[in-house]
This record gives structure tokens, C-alpha cells and sequence, in this order.
């Protein structure tokens, strides 16, 4: 079978989009030829790779990508004789459609996430009501729908879900088999060697609640709160330092650094907000945590970790939005040292369910 991945993202392992389409074709190509479409500039070569070129950012320049995107992966879909059409962006389906009912080939939407529901989140309305009939009629066209998280499942329509495959993210367990971390990168970012390090790790989106994070470090003394990654606030990092001296902003990193910065931490924290969009989010950061075998203390949001994560055997469960729980479970846990070694004994094990060839073997 031959498969072609289409993504508008530079190929790279440091996005957690882009990532998903290198994984998905390290597996899928021990039984198919796979072929990506994405945008020029990444940090990875793969065979049987399109770039397409990107000039700039702005509104049109943006639309003529989007076409160039969608003509690339048209012309290769007829030339090679494409028989599944896999697409990320929800917009190329219903474009792409017509073409496919020409030339014969399936097409799947790698559905992430309702984006019309993330838009009502954060606070962009008029783009929400004009985004929705088009992901609407990308999902009745897609021939099939591949899911990343149950979440998204439990909210498609019964005849959505017929149609459905279940396919999450996975974690790449090698990255966590060999120890690699070195204390170089702790210079690099003026981490303190002899303070425990309690760690955010991931982009912080409206639903992403990195302010109870910040906030509990105010209760918590001797410690080290690192958060790895950027984030829609518009004050700046120096503005945040100063606001909570116990607080150390790397910005976005490359992925290497950030699993390293992961390897020296001793507790992760998966602070959600009581958000709808919580339940339908890809889960990789938690599985990273998962892998390299930490501690983790999550809010009682409604986040689908919890069906598969048990309170004092892999997690600890602190309530959303209450710094001052978060820093009595981030307490709890640095006071007692056996607790914290069998979580994560606890998840060093329970990570290997979620090895990307795993979650996709089962899909398939």
C-alpha cells in the first residue's frame, strides 16, 4: 500500500506535530511505502520526502502555502498512485476530496482536536463560527478518522465514530533506555545542581494552567520550578523571574535538551484547567514523564491520563487552580522518598505500553 502524510509543519522531532508524521512513517514503513508532504526547513532528511516552500507569515502569504500544499500532495497523490491520503489539517479535505473520489485513493484526517472548540477557549470567536462547517465537512468526507485521544472519541457523533480509529501518540522509549544526561545542559540554563527540580515540560496554551504551577512555587521552599517551553502570555520571561524567584524559563528548546532537562528533574507536573478542550488533548508530554520514569502530580481536571494513571501508585492528584494543594502534594512527595522511588519504578514499567510501534500496531 502506498500512504502519503501531509502535514504544514517543518519536519522535526522538537513539535509534537511533526514528530507524529516521522513516527508514524518509522512504523508504518516496515509494511508500506510512505511519502510526506510538509514544509521546507526542518531538521530531519527523510526518503520520499516533498518540502513545500515557505516565504513568510502573513494572512495571504499564508493561503498561497496552504494551496501550494494542497497541489503538492494532489499531483503526488495522482503520480504515485496513492492509495491512503493522510492529512492533519482539516482544511486540505475538503479540497482534495473530489480529487480523490477521481483517482481512487481513501482519505484519512489525523484529527487532533476540534480546533473551533480551542478557538471558543481562547477567546476568538468570529474565527470559531467560520472554522466550524469546515471541520464539520471534513469530518463527513474523511473517509476515516484517526483519533488521538478517547476524548475526542466520546464526542464524535455515533456515525462519526463507526468510522473512527483510535490511534494516540506514542513515546519513543529509546530516547529513555540509555542514560544521556549530562549536567552541562544545567549550566546552560543556571539550574541549581543541589535543589530538587519540579518541572513543567510543553507549550502552554489558554487551557494549560502554568500560573498555579508558578504560584505554588511560592509555598514551596529549596526547590527549583523549571518550566520548558513557550507559552501565550505576553509578559516576558525576565517579567516572570522576577515575579517568582524560585522560577527558571528555558523558552522552546530543542527536544534533546528538554528530555535532558527531563532526565535531571525529580517531580512532573500535568497542570490543566477545568477546560472542556482538556479531555481531547494528545497526551506526549505525559508519556515522556512516563518514560523517564518521574513522579507525577496532575490537577482533577477532566484529563484522560486519569483512566489509565492511579492516585499514589502512578500520580498524585492536586485540585485545578488551588496553588496551595499543588504545593502540599509537590510537599508530600519530596518529604517522603520511597513514595516518589515506587512511582516511579510504577511508570518506568507502565510506559512501555505506549512505545509508538505499540500504539500504532494495535490501530492497524
Amino acid at each position: 500500500m502506498k500512504i502519503l502524510l501531509i502535514t504544514k509543519e517543518r519536519l522535526t522531532y522538537n513539535e509534537a506535530a511533526p514528530s507524529r508524521i516521522l513516527n508514524l512513517k518509522k512504523v508504518l514503513s516496515e509494511f508500506h511505502d510512505i511519502y510526506i508532504v510538509a514544509q521546507r526547513g526542518g531538521d530531519v532528511k527523510e526518503q520520499g520526502t516533498f518540502l513545500v516552500p515557505k516565504i513568510t507569515d502573513n494572512i495571504v502569504l499564508n493561503q498561497a502555502f496552504k494551496m501550494l500544499l494542497l497541489l503538492y500532495s494532489a499531483s503526488i497523490s495522482i503520480f504515485k498512485k496513492i492509495d491512503v491520503y493522510i492529512a492533519r489539517q482539516y482544511y486540505l479535505v475538503p479540497f482534495i476530496y473530489p480529487i480523490s473520489r477521481l483517482f481512487g485513493f481513501k482519505i484519512y484526517y489525523d484529527m487532533h482536536c476540534f480546533r473551533y472548540k480551542e478557538l471558543l477557549v481562547e477567546n476568538k470567536k468570529i474565527k470559531s463560527t467560520l472554522n466550524k462547517p469546515i471541520e464539520i465537512l471534513c469530518h463527513r468526507l474523511a473517509d476515516k478518522l484517526l483519533i488521538i485521544s478517547e476524548g475526542i472519541y466520546s464526542d464524535l457523533s455515533e456515525k462519526l465514530k463507526s468510522k473512527a480509529i483510535m490511534l494516540p501518540n506514542g513515546v519513543n522509549l529509546e530516547d529513555f533506555n540509555n542514560p544521556f544526561s549530562t549536567e552541562e545542559v544545567l549550566k546552560k540554563y543556571k539550574v541549581p545542581k543541589d535543589k530538587p527540580i519540579i518541572l513543567f515540560l510543553g507549550n502552554w496554551m489558554e487551557w494549560v494552567d502554568v500560573e498555579t504551577f508558578l504560584e505554588s512555587s511560592r509555598y514551596v521552599k529549596n526547590s527549583t520550578f523549571l518550566v520548558i517551553g513557550k507559552g501565550y502570555e505576553k509578559s516576558s520571561f525576565k517579567e516572570m523571574k522576577e515575579k517568582y524567584p524560585n522560577a527558571i524559563f528555558t523558552g522552546k528548546i530543542n527536544h534533546f535538551e528538554a528530555l535532558n532537562l527531563l532526565q535531571h528533574s525529580d517531580i512532573c507536573i500535568l497542570p490543566y484547567k477545568k477546560a472542556d478542550v482538556v479531555k481531547h488533548l494528545s497526551i506526549r508530554k505525559t508519556f515522556e514523564y512516563l518514560a523517564a520514569g518521574k513522579p507525577i502530580i496532575m490537577s482533577d481536571s477532566n484529563i484522560h491520563e486519569k483512566k489509565f494513571l492511579e492516585e499514589g501508585i502512578n500520580i498524585l492528584l492536586y485540585e485545578a487552580v488551588n496553588p496551595v494543594d499543588l504545593s502540599n502534594k509537590i510537599k508530600t512527595l519530596l518529604s517522603n522518598p520511597s513514595m516518589m522511588k515506587k512511582m516511579s519504578v510504577n511508570n518506568k514499567i507502565i510506559s512501555k505500553k505506549f512505545s509508538w510501534k505499540e500504539v500504532i500496531l494495535i490501530a492497524i
